[in-house]
């Protein structure tokens, strides 16, 4: 039996794999490399089948999976279904020293955590009761963990420690069949069940044990010195990389300096597979990574998986039972469709989803399948929904829920995979498949949650389970591309060895990260226990493991090691910088990153349409224009082209934002067309045209919806009795108009009010919902002039006056006249003023049908009310405005 140990770097796995290749090369079946976790095993199998050997993989293994045969009917309990067994034996067992804290997030976590760790020292909760000193928790701590013991005994489940001693015990007694030789890799020190099983493998098998020769092994080392294990220390010295510290300002040019060096090293020759990123603190770093590699093109691999429950595939399949269970909201019911491969995104999803906003207003299935339409895989989907209904009248067994899930599952169907493909879409391909499979294995892990012989539950109860184990459930996809970068945690990167490493996250509390005390079991109980045989680790030993795992860490580059740390926090106080970098390490600047685009940008942002294909559309499309068009036009081509040439219809909105100002103003417009020629009392005309509205536009009801309505009246009432505009001249409301002007344009329009007097004045009213600030001032402005000349070619009328009337709050009258008007004051107009409306009239029709598309806002202010801003990214032109005026 031999015990190699050393210091990380030192030669203990070369010598490992050496005498693995060996074996290979003799075709000796009888031997097993055994390593913590599996990455570490995909990666041995990777680098010695790369070398030109074939083996089984079975060969290279985890010490849980070697364990099966002698354990296959007693699976290991994982943490999802250990997390759930705690939290209910918390709630039965109701204890006085858990109330206040048992429903607080990560308490049943920290609980399933201590008790794990207790079992892995061999301390059951047998031993515990016996051994365990007098503490305000102990006693509530050890009545839960001997019913969690309980309940896993129920459903013949078990945790890793006692799956161990069980092989163990087995090897004892029958020994290892044609196993002689097993090798031990990668571990940084061995619990006491795995000592015994070690102990019971060394009586029929050559083993060789790797340890690093840090205090953190001693225990270990001791116990396997002590059943005749001789040691030899290996004193390899890697050469020394260099060494260079980084500190940008924060933690997103942390990331981007890591991607920036990446591409620098790719620029020298430097491959992607030789360089590797070590991240001590995953959930901080890891989807920045993610994200900087992707916009600066870095292929990567990252080792440390994703939640299951964040994936769109297990957001859907989850979202379409809630749905369920919740009555088929028409909201959430679009935001899950939407997770459809394929019919997600497809056009005909684009047109449900906006037929269903527009009436957007509830719950129920039958309501969105008449929305359906044509779409043959839009009326599946519904169709598959509408059976799942019964799913809610049901109670079954776990075991029966498990065996529903295909029904479930038959609703996300994959895209058939295309040729080319692009390593995107295979990604994606992979991640749905991978997912769908998590998902399942994540149901049959809901239902050990259960007593073997449990009583018929409802699917809700059944579901919550489901939702708590998919939130802990670790989503692998494979990717075995070769040449990327390899993103590790500190776990995972103690046997790798590569030619560049970026250590990331070297801020005191991220690295060294600080352990508080157990609140179960704090660190002067784990001393009394420790005194009693139990190796519990207290704060001290998660100290040193921290220095541990960042020595390995520092050791795993041959050329260059890459230390960073941003130099300020999200609040911009300044970073401690980690104990464990050295005093001499100054830290070199990092300049300013920007990733290059994948496509070369166009020279220059196309202005206008020049094809002779679609210059006729444009004429043709418009043959007639309208006041507000054209100054739609003015104020921003594009948003005119978008708007008015494409039609581009906007989202419908929320059934709360319904009755914003285009739809108040539409009210208001339509009750007084019918009560100006009448005079007919406002209110019962306002109750049946707001009534009318309500239901053609599906506008709830509610304290909003009153509040509009109320104003509106009171509004409405005001401008009924306002005496103002006394003058008794002969009106017509509503009227259509079309006419040409002098240089052949043709405009069209809906004036809202037209009066006329005995002696041929014409006057033009427009009500306005809104205030009327820049109205009369804006140099853009057409709509007045052009409803003048409306009055002057359509009606035969003296162009005397043009008026708008704004009616919230107050009504008042703002304009241009060359009348008197008894109480109302309108600003002079000159013949001029219409001439020039029709030469700007004339210059934007010859532009637009010239096919002027550029956008070029005239007010940058209103680009804030724009639907098209994203397009057109109206926010960069107004930083330049800025920038340019500053």
């Amino acid at each position: 039996m031999l015990l190699l140990t050393g210091p990380a770097g030192s030669g203990k796995s070369h010598a490992i794999l050496e005498a693995f290749r060996e074996s290979l090369r003799k075709n000796d079946p009888g031997v097993r490399l055994l390593v913590p976790t599996a990455t570490m095993a995909h990666h041995f199998r990777n680098q010695i089948a790369r070398e030109g050997f074939v083996f089984r993989p079975s060969l290279i293994q985890t010490l849980s999976r070697f364990v099966d045969p002698w354990t296959a009917d007693w699976p290991e309990v994982s943490s999802a279904v250990l997390y759930l067994l705690v939290e209910r034996a918390v709630a039965r067992l109701n204890r006085r020293e858990f109330e206040r804290a048992a429903h607080t997030p990560g308490f049943s976590a920290a609980l399933a955590r201590t008790i794990n760790e207790c079992a892995t020292a061999g301390l059951y909760s047998r031993n515990l009761a016996r051994h365990l000193p007098t503490t305000e928790l102990g006693d509530a701590f050890t009545a839960v963990y001997r019913e969690v013991e309980r309940e896993l005994a129920a459903r013949g489940l078990a945790l890793r420690a006692g799956r161990l001693e069980r092989a163990a015990a087995a090897i004892e007694q029958s020994g290892l069949g044609h196993l002689h030789t097993i090798w031990m890799d990668g571990f940084v020190t061995l619990s006491d069940p795995e000592l015994a099983l070690v102990k019971a493998a060394a009586r029929h098998a050559e083993i060789t044990v790797t340890l690093p020769a840090d205090d953190i092994a001693a225990a270990a080392r001791e116990q396997l010195l002590a059943i005749a294990f001789q040691e030899h220390a290996c004193t390899h010295a890697r050469p020394r990389p260099s060494r260079t510290l980084v500190a940008p300002s924060t933690l997103e040019r942390e990331v981007d300096e890591i991607a920036r060096s990446i591409l620098q090293q790719a620029g020298r020759g430097k491959e992607f597979r030789e360089i590797g990123i070590i991240v001590h603190n995953q959930d901080v770093y890891v989807p920045l990574l993610r994200a900087a590699f992707e916009r600066f093109g870095i292929p990567a691999r990252f080792y440390s998986g994703s939640i299951l429950a964040d994936h769109s595939t297990a957001r859907f399949l989850a979202g379409v039972v809630d749905l369920m269970l919740s009555g088929w909201d028409h909201a959430e019911t679009l935001a899950i469709l939407k997770l459809a491969p394929g019919l997600g995104s497809s056009a005909a999803m684009d047109k449900f989803d906006f037929t269903v906003r527009a009436k957007l207003h509830g719950k129920g299935l039958e309501t969105l399948r008449q929305f359906s339409g044509d779409d043959a895989r839009l009326k599946r989907m519904l169709e598959g929904f509408a059976r799942l209904n019964i799913w809610r009248t049901l109670s079954l067994t776990p075991a029966q829920w498990v065996e529903r899930a295909p029904e479930l599952r038959t609703l996300y169907r994959v895209r058939r995979p295309f040729e080319p493909a692009t390593h995107e879409m295979t990604a994606v391909w992979r991640s749905q498949s991978a997912a769908l499979d998590a998902f399942d294995a994540a149901l049959a892990d809901t239902a050990r949650t259960f007593p073997k012989d449990a009583a018929p539950v409802s699917l809700q109860e059944f579901w919550k389970a489901v939702h708590t184990v998919s939130r802990l459930t670790t989503l692998r996809v494979a990717d075995e591309r070769r040449n990327v970068v390899h993103v590790l945690g500190t776990g995972e990167a103690r046997q790798w060895e590569l030619s560049v490493v970026f250590v990331c996250g070297m801020v005191e509390g991220q690295f060294p990260a600080y352990h508080s005390q157990d609140a179960f079991l704090p660190d002067a109980v784990r001393r009394h226990l420790r005194q009693s045989g139990f190796r519990l680790r207290s704060t001290e030993d998660w100290a040193s493991d921290e220095k541990f795992r960042f020595d390995s860490a520092a050791s795993r580059a041959t050329s260059e090691l890459v230390l960073s740390y941003p130099r300020t926090n999200a609040r911009g106080e300044l970073n401690l910088p980690s104990l464990f970098l050295d005093k001499a390490d100054v830290a070199l600047p990092s300049p300013l990153v920007r990733p290059r685009p994948a496509r070369s940008p166009a020279m220059s942002r196309p202005s206008r349409i020049v094809s002779d294909d679609l210059l006729p559309i444009l004429v043709a499309r418009h043959a007639k224009f309208s006041p507000s068009g054209l100054e739609a036009f003015q104020q921003c081509p594009f948003q005119f082209f978008g708007r008015t040439t494409l039609k581009l219809e906007e989202p419908p909105l929320r059934p709360g934002k319904r009755l914003d100002p285009l739809l108040l103003g539409n009210i208001v417009h339509a009750v007084l067309a019918e009560w100006y020629p009448a005079r007919e009392p406002i209110d019962p005309l306002f109750d049946r045209i707001f009534a009318k509205f309500a239901n053609e536009k599906s506008i709830p009801g509610g304290y909003r919806t009153e509040v509009y309505r109320t104003q509106m009246r009171d509004d409405l009432r005001r401008f009924a009795e306002d005496r103002q505009w006394q003058a008794a001249f002969q009106t017509v409301t509503e009227q259509k108009v079309e006419f040409a002007l002098n240089n052949g344009i043709v405009i069209k329009g809906r004036l809202d009010r037209v009066d006329s007097t005995e002696d041929g004045l014409g006057f033009v009213i427009d009500y306005k919902y809104s205030k009327l600030k820049k109205k009369l001032s804006d140099p853009n402005l057409l709509q007045g002039p052009l409803y003048l000349l409306a009055v002057e070619k359509v009606y035969g009328l003296k162009p005397a006056g043009m008026f708008y009337v704004r009616l919230r709050d107050e009504v008042k009258y703002e304009g241009w006249s060359q009348a008197a008007l008894d109480g109302i004051r309108g600003d002079p107009f000159a013949r001029e003023w219409l001439n020039a409306a029709e030469d700007k009239t004339l210059a934007a029709a010859q532009q637009i049908v010239g096919g002027r598309i550029l956008p070029e806002p005239y007010d940058l202010d209103r680009c804030r009310l724009c639907s098209l801003r994203d397009i057109c990214r109206y926010e960069i032109r107004t930083a330049v405005a800025i920038s340019e005026g500053a």
